[in-house]
């Protein structure tokens, strides 16, 4: 009769050491899919947001904003504040942005259409030396290098550069067949502005550039990886 042989501890270890490598290997894998998932989520709530503006504005006869407060900050109790977004209806057409409060954002009388919050492991900002010059017909953009101006801050290029309402921006969807869009703080450029959304999961950049066309309204993104 043969002998039945068993596992030794040697092979039981290098098994459950193999098992913890695995496992390990998985949960990173898995973080970074989730992170990336909120970033393609962010990017992809911004363009809705800013599409909604639009056609909102055309549909109701009334001027939308769209507006964005980049700053990451801390709370009264210490925790890290995100980025984050209002689609807000200008209901008597007198929105006056240096009155509103974005704690109340219908404090004013208008109506906010949609907000969001981005994730933890997202940004609205840029490293430096980018955004980089869109294709064209999109190069009149401004961005951080390849334009003339260049995008002041680089990251939106129609946020606010100081003031009570620092590192906010808003676009404002004039109603008409073609919603213009007019921009606070923009960077002097006749043709649109951009703002970009970014990833960085601690090896690699994932940058989309979100561009609003002035004449029109128009929405559009390019992802720029770094």
């Amino acid at each position: 009769m043969r002998k039945q042989r068993g596992f030794t501890l040697v092979e039981v270890g290098i098994a459950a050491a193999v098992l913890a490598t695995i496992s390990a290997l998985a949960v990173v894998a898995l973080r970074g899919m989730r992170q990336r998932g909120a970033y393609a989520g962010a990017t992809g709530d911004v363009v809705g947001a800013l599409r909604l503006a639009r056609s909102e504005s055309f549909g109701r006869g009334h001027a939308v904003y769209f507006i964005v407060d980049t700053n990451i900050a801390s709370d009264a109790v210490g925790n890290p504040t995100a980025p984050r977004w209002w689609v807000l209806l200008d209901v008597g057409g007198n929105f006056d942005f240096t009155l509103w409060d974005p704690e109340n954002p219908s404090s004013l009388g208008d109506r906010v259409l949609s907000s969001g919050v981005f994730p933890s492991s997202v940004t609205v900002s840029a490293p430096t030396g980018y955004p980089q010059a869109l294709d064209a017909p999109y190069q009149l953009i401004p961005a951080a290098t390849g334009t003339t101006p260049a995008a002041t801050p680089r990251y939106c290029s129609f946020c606010l550069t100081g003031g009570l309402r620092t590192n906010y921006g808003w676009v404002r969807f004039a109603p008409g067949a073609a919603p213009a869009a007019t921009f606070s703080g923009a960077t002097a450029s006749p043709f649109g502005q951009q703002l970009t959304v970014l990833y960085d999961n601690g090896t690699q950049s994932f940058m989309m550039v979100i561009g609003i066309l002035a004449r029109s309204g128009a929405v559009f993104s390019k992802e720029q990886v770094l």
